[in-house]
């Protein structure tokens, strides 16, 4: 690499790299976010009541939904050998809405014989795909009353087998065993007569939203009573639709001002590079110029040369960021209680070809006024190297061209100084954010002052002796506080003020509307 062109080469390789590491840092959040949030929101709304599957398949037949599906109503007891399973199916419907899911190996369920179930079951019986199951199906009780199959194990409870059945395993799914609750996850498809919780996706979730209460009334139409579409409040709040349009295209307009105003720090500090690189040419160019190339022909070939020596800086800088924004996440995401499922820097050949035009487009920019500049000088004037670029009056500048060099690669170097210190300022201004970021997420979701909080409610106010031997036992701090909440019948006057102001007509008609 020829020398003279080493601040070119330093200055375009930390643009490279810190275009890297924000797009691909933004990139990762953005598609960590859409993965999680479409696992866990898998459908776009749901009905307020279970319906039988064949309602669920009359929903298809009304234009805005896509698809609808649906879960079972209630978890199912099961046990496979001393393992008790909580049981919950999905039909063939859901299974096409779960796009991502946190399924760690296989598939879901697509015949009656087929389960998934959760990892520490599948790694504490060192069971493979493929394995038959004989898994018993019943009721857990105690003292001969059933239990919920989600309720917390007791020495207490027994075990009531109905019939046994078996499966074989064809997916396992992200952990959800709590060992002090000592129930595991399993997943079949629903039983042909099971009552359903229907599950809805639209064709535009935007369009159906707005649309909303049309569709509920279709829906009702549809299946003769009354029923309730609920939206996903968590999609509601992703798109936006809780919030003004204004609002929307606000952040829109602040994340693209942002690229904007980086580009533009960048595109100023090298062009001053690109304006010594320009000079050191002049010779070669006014050579150019005497044989009858035009001034468009110079500042073309002056751009054509730039692009050329910024390739290979961008490129390298560009896989430099890479494994740099990878080292980083994976720094950030290890010694983890749990690991993260999405949170992972994959690459993707649409963003780094975005990435690096983006550089380009910096360079582009930089050469456009000293080629500019440089292209108009006179002939005579480039090859006797005595020039002034200068329209100022009082500012002085040397006569002869290696002097005028020199004093110009002096302003070169600075400038190349300004880009490293900005470069380096802000990927550690962004690894600090990030840092600060992480601890936090993870400080209020794992660190809230306790390990374990037990709701008790009954109508007594009398405490179960389980909770008293639970705190004597338990070898930190811990408390038990009361609440006690009263339920007043609404039959008591108003006062004159309030009725005169129609409070009481408003209160009727928020209570009327509130039964079910």
């Amino acid at each position: 690499m020829n020398k003279k062109n080493l601040p070119i080469f330093i200055s375009l390789l930390i643009v490279s790299l810190f275009f890297t590491v924000i797009f691909y840092y933004g990139y990762t959040n953005i598609s960590l976010s859409n993965r999680q949030l479409k696992a866990t929101n898998f459908y776009d709304a749901r009905l307020s009541e279970d319906l039988s599957q064949e309602e669920i398949e009359k929903l298809n037949q009304v234009e805005a939904i896509e698809l609808a599906g649906g879960t079972s109503a209630r978890a199912h007891s099961a046990k496979y050998k001393d393992h008790l399973i909580s049981m919950v199916g999905q039909d063939v419907q859901v299974k096409q809405m779960r796009e991502e899911s946190y399924l760690l190996a296989g598939r879901f369920p697509e015949s009656a014989d087929e389960i998934v179930l959760n990892e520490s079951l599948v790694k504490q019986e060192d069971l493979s795909l493929g394995d038959e199951l004989a898994i018993e199906l019943g009721e857990r009780q105690v003292d001969g009353e059933a239990i919920d199959a989600r309720s917390t194990y007791t020495a207490e409870e027994s075990f009531e087998t109905t019939e046994r059945r078996h499966y074989t395993l064809v997916g396992v799914y992200k952990d959800f065993y709590n060992e002090n609750l000592k129930i595991n996850y399993g997943m079949p498809l629903v039983a042909d007569d099971e009552v359903l919780i229907p599950l809805i996706t639209f064709h535009d979730f935007k369009a159906a939203y707005a649309q909303r209460e049309a569709i509920q009334d279709e829906i009702q139409d549809l299946l003769g009573k009354e029923v309730e579409l609920d939206f996903n409040d968590s999609l509601v709040r992703y798109y936006g639709l809780d919030v003004s349009q204004s609002k929307n295209l606000m952040t829109k307009l602040v994340n693209a001002l942002s690229l904007l105003l980086c580009m533009g720090i960048f595109v100023f500090f090298i062009k001053n590079i690109f304006w010594v690189w320009g000079l050191q040419k002049i010779r070669e160019l006014s050579m150019y110029k005497s044989i009858g190339s035009t001034d468009f022909q110079i500042y073309l070939l002056l751009v054509k040369g730039s692009v050329t020596v910024s390739v290979l800086p961008v490129l390298i800088g560009h896989v430099l960021g890479f494994f740099l924004i990878r080292y980083l996440f994976e720094v950030a995401n290890s010694g983890k209680a749990e690991v993260v499922f999405f949170n992972q820097v994959h690459f993707n050949w649409i963003l780094s070809l975005v990435i690096i035009l983006v550089a380009l487009a910096v360079v582009l920019v930089a050469v456009i006024y000293p080629a500019r500049k440089i292209a108009k000088i006179d002939i005579i004037e480039g090859l006797k190297g005595n020039f002034s670029l200068s329209k100022k009056k009082g500012k002085k500048r040397s006569p002869k061209l290696w002097k005028e060099l020199r004093l110009n690669n002096m302003a070169s170097i600075k400038s190349q100084r300004y880009i490293s210190a900005i470069g380096i300022l802000i990927v550690a201004i962004f690894c600090i954010v990030y840092a600060i970021a992480d601890y936090n997420r993870d400080f209020y979701a794992f660190d809230d002052g306790y390990d374990l909080t037990v709701h008790y409610y009954n109508d007594t106010g009398e405490l179960p002796p389980i909770l008293p031997e639970i705190l004597a036992d338990y070898e930190g701090e811990g408390y038990i506080s009361k609440e006690k909440n009263l339920a007043i019948e609404p039959n008591l006057e108003l006062s004159q003020a309030a009725q005169s102001l129609g409070l009481d007509e408003q209160l009727k008609q928020m209570m009327a509307d509130t039964k079910p």
